[in-house]
């Protein structure tokens, strides 16, 4: 499995890569911002995008999944920190596979190998 990282902060994006590297996930890049996302995500093929949008506008995350269309070849999952009602509505519309507290800590399995295969899987099937 195959993973890109969009975290605005370089610790952020460090742990995170740690993270999925103990659960046997391959960071294949990662970015300051989810505009700068699109030009490298053909060339590293990540089946999975983790967004970490704590502190980060929603709807704007969310705007630019659509508008480039993030959600069309890999599984994008958000971190996120008390988002409002409705919110995730909005984002399985998008096409976000997974909406996970940013505050999880890495202990509790927030993000597991089993769930991200799972929603690889689901991309996959949803393509065919």
């Amino acid at each position: 499995m195959r993973a890109f990282i969009v975290a605005a902060s370089p610790l952020a994006r460090a742990g995170l890569k740690n993270i999925l590297s103990v659960r046997g996930v391959e960071v294949v890049g990662s970015v300051p911002d989810i505009e700068l996302v699109a030009d490298q995500l053909a060339d590293a093929e990540a089946n999975i995008v983790l967004v970490d949008a704590s502190g980060e506008q929603f709807e704007t995350v969310l705007g630019s999944i659509r508008r480039l269309e993030l959600a069309s070849e890999s599984a994008i999952i958000i971190l996120a920190d008390h988002p409002a009602p409705g919110w995730l509505a909005e984002a399985v519309q998008a096409g976000v596979g997974a909406v996970l507290s940013a505050e999880a800590s890495p202990e509790r399995g927030s993000v597991s190998a089993r769930g991200l295969t799972s929603l690889v899987r689901q991309k996959r099937e949803k393509r065919m």
